[in-house]
């Protein structure tokens, strides 16, 4: 009958995937150094990084609380069934039902001090669960992630509509800037600034030909720009021009500037966004397996809970194999992880 009882809990308990528990630990804690990156960059959303960065906390401490408990409990499961060896032959060696009921009793409180401690760590362990299973509502994150694709889209089409302007402009004045410094090569300022420049007016100035094509397409462009077409051009208008052209440049290098801003920024949003993301798929997975280690330390205090057996010799034997079979699970959690 005690072998009938001890095999109707001697189910083995399952191993934890110890590698995927450490990966996804590794995981969030790459995730949380870079969205603390893009959430210090962008201040964005602080409390809900403080909220990750707590999980994430809580992660390494429910690490090192199943590694010390696993440790513990492997130790003092191992002490216990040595002691429990050595009372069991010291039983063997009696005949005074005195002294038999004195050791039996020793046996019993080995097992209930073995039981006491095990429920210790089984708590602490439930407890670190707990602090990581709290699920992040996602639902609204895609609809976030959309609107920043979006406004990254219209940002980039703005910037290269800017960028084709800017070049426009900066052509515009390229061609009056070559011919203020052909003019002024020619000695144009030593006449006077406001002198009309006329194709003979130019041709005096001594330029070659090139030079001379060059001035004039200034003068032609510039006469599309004024507002009285039929004024005469002057050099200080091309002075005047270029001028109003650096404005605008500079205006429209602004413009390019809070484009490539908003770009940026809905990249950086973005990132956050995914590396918090991260940290839950991370979490989700840890908090997984590491209920795997809860539900064994549950799996053992059920299998060994005294109110299951009519007597000592029953209740120990089924400890004992529980115990083998758990230390055999613990093994492998107790020792320290990558």
């Amino acid at each position: 009958r005690s072998m009938k009882v001890v095999s109707l809990f001697n189910a083995a308990y399952p191993p934890l995937d110890l590698a995927t528990l450490s990966a996804s630990h590794g995981q969030m804690r790459g995730a949380r150094t870079q969205a603390h990156g893009w959430q210090v960059k962008l201040g964005y959303l602080p409390d809900l990084f403080g909220r990750f960065d707590s999980i994430v906390k809580e992660v390494g401490q429910g690490s090192s609380a199943l590694q010390s408990a696993s440790q513990t409990s492997k130790y003092e499961l191992e002490t216990l069934l040595e002691s429990l060896e050595s009372l069991e032959q010291e039983r063997l060696g009696e005949s005074d039902p005195l002294v038999i009921e004195e050791i039996d009793g020793d046996r019993r409180q080995l097992l209930q001090r073995a039981a006491a401690t095990i429920k210790v760590h089984s708590a602490r362990l439930q407890g670190c669960l707990g602090n990581i299973s709290d699920s992040f509502d996602r639902r609204l994150v895609p609809t976030y992630l959309a609107d920043f694709a979006h406004d990254e889209q219209v940002a980039k089409d703005q910037l290269a509509e800017l960028q084709v302007q800017l070049q426009a402009l900066r052509d515009e004045r390229q061609i009056l800037s070559d011919a203020v410094a052909t003019l002024q090569k020619a000695g144009i300022e030593d006449l006077a600034k406001d002198i009309e420049l006329t194709l003979s007016k130019v041709t005096q100035l001594g330029l070659a030909p090139p030079e001379i094509q060059l001035v004039m397409m200034a003068i032609e462009q510039l006469k599309k720009t004024l507002i009285d077409a039929s004024k005469s051009i002057a050099f200080i208008d091309m002075l005047r021009e270029s001028d109003k052209l650096k404005l605008k440049i500079d205006a429209q290098v602004e413009k390019i500037d809070v484009e490539n801003s908003i770009i940026q920024a809905s990249l950086g949003r973005m990132k956050y966004l995914q590396a918090i993301l991260l940290i839950e798929d991370s979490r989700q997975t840890y908090a997984d397996i590491y209920g795997g280690a809860v539900n064994a330390y549950q799996q053992f205090l059920t299998a060994t809970a005294p109110a299951k057996f009519t007597d000592i010799e029953t209740l120990t034997n089924a400890f004992k194999a529980q115990a083998a079979l758990f230390i055999r699970f613990l093994a492998p959690v107790s020792m320290p992880m990558r």
